[in-house]
């Protein structure tokens, strides 16, 4: 299957086969109890969900961060959604916050500590285009990013934003027709949200924007992460964010604190918990400041 293949009911073909899963036990889903917090000036939309729970997270020295073992090796067939070419699979999460989560992975096994390329992100985009339900993309780069398998995948699932809640990129002015400047303490103030106290990269995307368009911006953010990573002496790892009307790079250098791991969501507001005990006891500390320590704190704040 090529990308002009991916199936026009793809939505409805995800979430018919999610439920069956789900009805036989072999998805861990529950619909989350969402609240929404102010901390620090901006919102945070925290999903509780015992699902997580029981979702396995691999040591950095497990085998499959390095060798092709794992659950993206030889899925079952019902698990698959779509298989893009030769390349990639779209496949079901057992693991879930959201009706329904997906993976898009390589066919063949590449390590999670690789950036992605152009075809990872056309056949991500063209998914996120697909789906009449907006969607939200992240990956996770290597271990400090919150990644929890070793074999290259891409997350693909519904937006939590609305009305109510807004994830800090949404409020991005910068665009591709914009300069870039770096210093080692702060990103381009074109590409930064006022008032967030970790190094990111954001940038608006032109309507209807196309994948080579897409591709371009990540590798221009990549290109800042990689610039404040080095200058940092942090590491390699990073998050990407992606939505229909922007993309958010963000680097990193711890992958979280006691039992939370935070994935590229949590960087941005989107906050994935195991209980609400969890919740409360986050709430009683500076949440940006917290996940400030993940990543890279900006000497002004």
């Amino acid at each position: 299957m090529t990308l002009q293949e991916i199936p026009s009911d793809l939505e409805a073909l995800a979430l018919r086969r999610f439920d069956e899963l789900v009805q036989r036990g072999e998805i861990l889903y529950e619909r989350p109890r969402t609240s929404i917090a102010w901390a620090q000036g901006f919102q945070f939309n925290f999903d509780v969900t015992p699902a997580l729970s029981k979702k396995p997270i691999l040591p950095p020295d497990d085998p499959g961060r390095s060798k092709p073992i794992g659950p993206f090796v030889d899925p079952p067939d019902e698990w698959i959604i779509v298989r893009i070419g030769q390349s990639h699979k779209l496949i079901l999460n057992k693991y879930c916050v959201y009706r329904p989560m997906l993976i898009l992975h390589t066919t063949l096994f590449a390590p999670q500590t690789d950036g992605l390329d152009i075809s990872d992100l056309t056949a991500a985009w063209a998914i996120l285009r697909q789906i009449e339900t907006p969607q939200m993309i992240i990956y996770n780069c290597g271990v400090e990013a919150g990644s929890s398998q070793g074999h290259k995948h891409i997350q693909i699932f519904p937006r939590r934003d609305s009305q109510e809640f807004q994830m800090f990129p949404s409020k991005a002015t910068s665009t591709e027709g914009k300069p870039f400047r770096f210093t080692e303490t702060l990103p381009d103030v074109e590409t930064r949200i006022s008032g967030v106290p970790f190094m990111h990269f954001v940038v608006r995307l032109p309507v209807n924007a196309s994948s080579r368009q897409v591709y371009d911006q990540y590798e221009r953010l990549l290109g800042m992460t990689k610039h404040a990573l080095k200058a940092a002496d942090a590491g390699t790892d990073y998050n990407l964010v992606l939505v229909s009307e922007w993309m958010a790079m963000i680097p990193r250098r711890r992958k979280g604190w006691g039992s939370f791991i935070a994935n590229a969501a949590n960087m941005v507001g989107s906050m994935w918990l195991r209980s609400e005990e969890q919740r409360d006891e986050m709430l009683e500390h500076p949440l940006l400041d917290m996940l400030a320590e993940l990543g890279i704190p900006l000497r002004d704040g």
